[in-house]
């Protein structure tokens, strides 16, 4: 499974926001930074990774 392109978009402008590394940024989300990287590169994840992704970018605009 992938995250769409809208996905990838998001992870990415959020992480260039806040100006942070890629571990960083798995820490906060609750990945690991081999799993963001993978993300962020367009690879397929997990399901679970996916949502977990998913989750963290829907808390980012609720805010």
């Amino acid at each position: 499974m992938e995250l769409t392109p809208e996905q990838l978009i998001a992870l990415r402008r959020f992480r260039g926001e806040k100006n942070i590394p890629v571990y960083q940024l798995a820490d906060e989300i609750g990945i690991s930074r081999y799993i963001l990287r993978s993300a962020l590169n367009g690879k397929s994840l997990r399901p679970k990774n996916v949502k977990i992704i998913n989750d963290w970018l829907l808390k980012q605009y609720v805010k």
